[in-house]
C-alpha cells in the first residue's frame, strides 16, 4: 500500500539536506574569505545559525512526524521554528545596508513579535488545554507577516539609498552586490508575504517549499560570492551604515551637487588628483570614492562636488573613463597584448569587466578599437 506521507517525507528530507549543505557552505567559505567586513561576518553567522535551525527543524519533523500526525501540530511546529529563522534571515539581509537606528528598530520589532507570539500561544494552550488552536495559529502567522512586512517597508528607502551610493561611488565591478540585493529582496518578500500562509495546507507547501528553497540557495550562493568581492564596496556600505539620520533622496542629491566649490579649492583638488593619477593610483581595483578621498586628504563630499562641478560625472563614470583612457594608451603601444594583463594594469578586477566597460564607453571591444585606431 502506498503511504500518503511519502511525498511529505521526501520534501522534508530534501529540505534537511539542502539546509545542512547551505550551513556547511557558509562555514567552509569563511576559511577562504579572510578579507570581508565585521558587518558581513555577523550576517554570515546569522545565516549559518538559521540554516542549522532549519536542518534541526526538518530532522524533528521527520523523526516525530508532527505534520504527518496532524496539520495543526505541523503548522505549530513550523511557526515555532520558522518565526526566529525568518527574523534572523531578514535581519542578516537588512543589517548589511542599515544604519544603527534601523538595526535597533529591527531588533525591537523582532523581539516584540516573538514575545507576543509566545504569549498568545501560551494563553491559548492554557485555555484550550491542547495544541488544537487553528485560530491562534492564523493570528500568529498574521503577526509574523505584519512584522516582516514592516521591516521590509521600513528599510526600503534605506536599501535604495545605500544601493545608489554603491552604484555611484564604487569603481569596481558591483554585479555581485546587485545580485545579492535583488535575490535578498525577493527572498524577504517570499518569507513575509507567502510562507506564513502556505504552511497551513500540504498542497500549498509542496508548491511553495521548493520555490522557497530554490531562491534560498541562490541567495546564500550570492551572499558567498559577495564575500569574495566585498572589499570593493565595504567602505561605502560601512560608511553609509554609520549614518544615524539618513537624509531623503532629494536632500542627498542636493548635498552632492551643492554648494559649488570655490576656484582655489577646485585647483587644489585637481592638483591632488593629477598627482594621484601620475602615481597610477587608479590601478588599484579596490579604489572607491571613500578611500580615494582619504588618500587625497579631502572630505568625500568635496570630491563628489568637484567631479559634478568640473567633470559633470559621478565618481564611478569618471574612474571608469580614466581607466579606459589608460587601456587605450596600452592598446596603441602594444600589438600583442593579453587582455587580462591590460585589465590588471588599468585597475579592473578582471578582463570581462574591462571588456564590458570598454564597450559601454567606446561602443567597441578592445581588439576592435585597436584595429580601428592602428590602421
Amino acid at each position: 500500500m502506498n503511504d500518503p506521507n511519502i511525498p511529505l517525507i521526501l520534501l522534508q528530507s530534501c529540505s534537511l539536506t539542502v539546509s545542512a549543505l547551505l550551513a556547511l557552505i557558509l562555514l567552509v567559505t569563511r576559511i577562504h574569505q579572510p578579507q570581508t567586513s565585521a558587518s558581513y561576518e555577523t550576517s554570515r553567522w546569522l545565516l549559518f545559525a538559521s540554516m542549522l535551525i532549519f536542518a534541526v527543524h526538518y530532522f524533528l519533523q521527520m523523526r516525530f512526524g508532527f505534520r504527518a500526525r496532524s496539520e495543526d501540530l505541523g503548522v505549530l511546529v513550523n511557526l515555532i521554528f520558522y518565526t526566529p529563522i525568518s527574523y534572523m534571515v531578514t535581519y542578516a539581509t537588512l543589517r548589511l545596508v542599515s544604519n544603527r537606528h534601523h538595526k535597533k528598530v529591527y531588533l525591537l520589532v523582532c523581539l516584540c513579535s516573538i514575545a507576543l507570539i509566545a504569549l498568545l500561544l501560551s494563553v491559548c494552550y492554557f485555555i484550550n488545554g491542547n495544541l488544537h488552536m487553528p485560530l491562534a495559529l492564523r493570528v500568529v502567522a498574521a503577526i509574523r507577516f505584519g512584522s516582516i512586512l514592516t521591516l521590509i517597508i521600513y528599510s526600503a528607502k534605506e536599501i535604495r539609498r545605500v544601493t545608489r551610493s554603491v552604484e555611484n561611488e564604487t569603481g569596481g565591478d558591483i554585479r555581485q552586490f546587485m545580485i545579492y540585493m535583488r535575490t535578498g529582496t525577493a527572498l524577504l518578500y517570499i518569507i513575509g508575504l507567502v510562507m506564513p500562509f502556505s504552511i497551513f495546507k500540504n498542497k500549498a507547501l509542496f508548491v511553495m517549499g521548493p520555490v522557497f528553497f530554490f531562491i534560498l540557495c541562490f541567495y546564500i550562493l550570492s551572499f558567498v560570492a559577495l564575500g569574495f568581492n566585498i572589499t570593493q564596496v565595504a567602505d561605502i556600505i560601512d560608511e553609509e551604515s554609520e549614518i544615524n539620520n539618513p537624509v531623503s533622496e532629494e536632500t542627498q542629491g542636493a548635498a552632492e551637487l551643492s554648494p559649488s566649490l570655490p576656484h582655489s579649492r577646485c585647483e587644489a583638488i585637481s592638483e591632488a588628483i593629477e598627482l594621484w593619477r601620475k602615481q597610477r593610483g587608479f590601478s588599484n581595483p579596490e579604489t572607491n570614492c571613500t578611500n580615494l578621498a582619504v588618500k587625497l586628504g579631502i572630505p568625500k563630499r568635496q570630491l563628489i562636488s568637484y567631479l559634478n562641478q568640473k567633470e559633470g560625472k559621478t565618481f564611478r563614470v569618471w574612474l571608469s573613463e580614466l581607466r579606459i583612457e589608460e587601456a587605450k594608451r596600452i592598446l596603441l603601444e602594444s600589438d600583442n597584448f593579453k587582455l587580462e594583463a591590460v585589465a590588471v594594469a588599468c585597475g579592473f578586477s578582471h578582463r570581462n569587466y574591462l571588456q564590458n566597460r570598454f564597450k559601454a564607453i567606446t561602443g567597441l571591444t578592445p581588439r576592435e578599437w585597436q584595429e580601428a585606431h592602428k590602421s
